[in-house]
C-alpha cells in the first residue's frame, strides 16, 4: 500500500501540470522565501517552463521572465544533466555597488556533468547599465572544466560585428555637421546679416531632424529607463573603476579640445591683420573635415577588422607627428 501511494505520488509529480506546481511552491518555501516560481507550466520531466523566476536576497535580485527548459531526466542516470534547451524572454540581474571587491568562489566544481546544448535569451539587463540581445550560446562541464561555445548576440542596436563602423559613420555625421556650419555660415554672412545665417543653419538642421525622425528604423533592444541620480552616478563608478576607461576619457579630452581650439584660433587670426580674409574664406577652411570624414567610418572598419586595441594605438602615433608639425 505504502509502496503504491509512493509510486503514484511520484508519477503525479513527475508528469503532471498539477504536480509541477506543488514542486515550485515546496521550492519556494525550502529558499526561505528568496526564491518566487510564478505560474509553472508543463511536468517536471519535461518541458517544462515558468512565467517568472525571481530570487532576491539582500544586494541582488535576478529575475528571468518566460523561462523554458527542455531536458533529458535519464541522463541523470549517468550523473549527468543534460538539457537541450534553456530558454529565457528577459534575464535582468540587479546587484548592489560595493567599494569592496567581491570575494571569488572557492570553487567552480559541479556535483555532475552538464551539458546545455542550445541557450537563447532574447534580451539580458545589468544593474539597468548594460543590456544585450538575442544572446545564444552551448555550454558543458565535466564537472571541474567548463566551456562556454558559439556564443553571440546583440549589444544595443548594433550588431558587434560592425560596432566599430556604425561609431565611425555616426562621427563622420557630426564632422559633416561641423563643417556644413562653418561653410554655410561663413558664405551666407558675407552677403546678409549673421542673423540670416544662423536662422538658415537652424533651418538646415530641423529638416536634417526630419528626415532622421522619419528614416531612422524602430529600436529593437532599447528600453527606456528612469532618469535617476543615484543610477547616473553608479553609471560613473562603474566607468571610473575600469583600469583603462578613464585614459580613453582623458585621450578624447584632449584631441577633441585640442581641435576645437585650433580651428577657432586659426578663425580669428585669418580674419585680422595681416590676412583680412573673408568669412567664406575663413568657413572654407573646414573643407579639411573631410579627412576626418573619410578617417572616421575606415578607422572604425579597421577597428571591427583588427582590433579596437591595435588601431587607436596605431592612428595616435601617425597623428603626433602632424600635431608637432602644426
Amino acid at each position: 500500500m505504502l509502496l503504491g501511494a509512493t509510486a503514484i505520488g511520484g508519477i503525479w509529480l513527475g508528469f503532471s501540470e498539477s504536480g509541477l506546481g506543488a514542486l515550485a511552491r515546496l521550492a519556494a518555501a525550502a529558499s526561505g522565501g528568496r526564491l518566487t516560481l510564478e505560474q509553472p507550466s508543463g511536468r517536471l520531466l519535461g518541458p517544462l517552463a515558468f512565467a517568472r523566476v525571481i530570487w532576491s536576497e539582500p544586494g541582488t535580485e535576478v529575475v528571468i521572465e518566460r523561462l523554458q527548459i527542455d531536458w533529458s531526466p535519464a541522463a541523470l542516470l549517468e550523473k549527468r544533466l543534460s538539457i537541450a534547451e534553456l530558454a529565457a524572454a528577459r534575464v535582468a540581474i540587479e546587484i548592489a555597488s560595493s567599494d569592496e571587491a567581491s570575494a571569488p568562489p572557492a570553487s567552480l566544481r559541479l556535483p555532475l556533468a552538464v551539458d546545455v546544448n542550445k541557450i537563447a535569451i532574447s534580451r539580458v539587463e545589468y544593474n539597468k547599465l548594460f543590456s544585450a540581445g538575442d544572446l545564444q550560446a552551448a555550454y558543458a562541464s565535466d564537472g571541474t572544466g567548463h566551456r562556454l561555445t558559439g556564443v553571440r548576440g546583440q549589444v544595443g542596436e548594433i550588431a558587434p560585428r560592425v560596432l566599430g563602423f556604425a561609431m565611425g559613420l555616426y562621427i563622420a555625421g557630426n564632422a559633416i555637421g561641423g563643417m556644413l556650419g562653418r561653410l554655410v555660415v561663413g558664405v551666407i554672412v558675407d552677403f546678409v546679416s549673421w542673423r540670416a545665417a544662423l536662422g538658415t543653419l537652424g533651418g538646415l538642421a530641423l529638416v536634417a531632424a526630419f528626415v532622421f525622425w522619419r528614416s531612422v528604423p524602430p529600436s529593437r533592444h532599447f528600453r527606456p529607463t528612469p532618469l535617476r541620480p543615484a543610477t547616473v552616478l553608479e553609471g560613473f563608478r562603474l566607468h571610473l573603476r575600469d583600469a583603462a576607461l578613464p585614459w580613453l576619457f582623458l585621450e578624447g579630452f584632449l584631441l577633441l579640445g585640442s581641435f576645437v581650439t585650433l580651428f577657432n584660433y586659426i578663425s580669428y587670426r585669418l580674419l585680422a591683420a595681416p590676412y583680412h580674409l573673408s568669412q567664406a574664406i575663413v568657413g572654407s577652411v573646414s573643407a579639411v573635415y573631410l579627412a576626418g570624414i573619410y578617417s572616421s567610418t575606415s578607422v572604425g572598419a579597421l577597428a571591427d577588422r583588427l582590433g579596437r586595441r591595435r588601431v587607436p594605438v596605431s592612428y595616435t602615433h601617425l597623428t603626433l607627428p602632424t600635431i608637432s608639425a602644426v
